[in-house]
C-alpha cells in the first residue's frame, strides 16, 4: 500500500482534492473551510499538527487554547516512529463519536502508523461548539505508542488501512487501476466505475467535492474476513455523508466487497 501520510477518515481521515473530468484545478482546499462536525476538527488538528502545517493546526484550536498535546509533540511522535520502524509511515487518523462532558465534547481519536507493523497512540480531543462550527481546546494523550497485537490477521495486512485505501481510490483519486488492483479474484458488489460515476453526477449537481473519510474503531469478523464501516462525506458548498461496508479478506490481502452508498449509489 502506498506509504501516504494521511488516510482517509470524516473527522478522522485525510481530505483530499476531488478530481472532476475537466474541472478546475484550482479549486479551494476542503480543509481550510470551517469544520461542521466535532468529529472533522479533532482529525483536523491531528492531521495538520502530524503533517507540520502549523496554520492548519492552530485554525483547529479555540481562541487561546493551549492543549497538552501541541503540533510540536505531535511531529516528535511521528519522528519517533519513523526511526523505529527505518521507513516513511502511512498514517491514519480515526475518530470516535463524541461524548459529551463538563468540558465539551470528547472525542476518542486513534492514529496507526501503518508500516511493516502497525502501532497506534490512543488520544482523547476535547471539542468547543463555536455557533455553527467546532474548535478543540484539549488534547490527551491516553496511551504510549505501543505495537498492535494482530494475532487474528497477518501481521502485513490492517483490516481499516486497506478498506480506506480502496475507497480513497475510488472516491478522491477515481483511480479505477489501483483501485482494481487491490481487488479479491471474487470480488462482489459496488463496482468502482459505478461509485466513480455516482459521484461525477453528484458533483453536476453540487459542485467539484473533496472526501473526508473515517474508518472510525469498529470493524466486524474473525480470522481471515473482515467488515470495515466507513463514513464518507462529499465537501463541495454542499455537504453529504454516506456509508460504505468494505470486505477485506485478511488471508489474501484484498478487497471482497463493497457495499452501502445508500443515495449515492444508483441515483439519477
Amino acid at each position: 500500500m502506498a506509504g501516504l501520510w494521511a488516510v482517509l477518515l470524516l473527522g478522522g481521515a485525510w481530505v483530499a482534492p476531488g478530481i472532476a473530468s475537466g474541472g478546475d484545478t484550482e479549486e479551494a482546499d476542503a480543509r481550510d473551510e470551517a469544520p461542521i462536525t466535532p468529529r472533522q476538527v479533532a482529525a483536523r488538528y491531528l492531521e495538520a499538527g502530524l503533517d507540520g502545517e502549523s496554520d492548519r493546526a492552530q485554525a483547529a484550536l479555540c481562541d487561546d487554547a493551549t492543549p497538552q498535546v501541541l503540533e510540536a509533540d505531535l511531529i516528535e511522535l511521528r519522528a519517533e516512529y519513523e526511526e523505529e520502524l527505518g521507513s516513511y509511515p502511512e498514517v491514519e487518523v480515526g475518530t470516535d463519536e463524541p461524548v459529551n462532558s463538563d468540558s465539551g465534547m470528547e472525542v476518542g481519536s486513534t492514529i496507526s502508523f501503518i508500516g511493516e507493523t502497525v502501532v497506534r497512540d490512543e488520544f482523547t480531543v476535547t471539542v468547543l461548539a463555536t455557533g455553527s462550527s467546532y474548535c478543540v481546546v484539549e488534547v490527551d494523550r491516553n496511551s504510549e505508542l505501543a505495537d498492535e497485537e494482530t494475532s487474528s490477521t497477518p501481521e502485513s495486512i490492517e483490516p481499516r488501512s486497506l478498506a480506506a485505501e480502496f475507497l480513497s481510490s475510488i472516491l478522491a483519486e477515481r483511480d479505477l487501476d489501483a483501485a482494481t488492483a487491490l481487488q479479491c479474484e471474487g470480488y462482489t458488489g459496488i463496482v468502482p466505475r459505478e461509485l466513480i460515476d455516482a459521484v461525477v453526477a453528484w458533483e453536476s449537481s453540487h459542485g467539484v467535492a473533496s472526501v473526508d473519510q473515517s474508518t472510525g474503531n469498529a470493524m466486524a469478523g474473525t480470522g481471515s474476513n473482515w467488515t470495515v464501516p466507513i463514513e464518507a462525506n462529499l465537501v463541495s458548498g454542499f455537504n453529504e455523508t454516506f456509508g460504505f461496508e468494505v470486505g477485506i479478506d485478511a488471508d489474501l490481502g484484498c478487497v471482497s466487497s463493497l457495499e452501502g452508498g445508500e443515495g449515492l449509489v444508483g441515483e439519477e
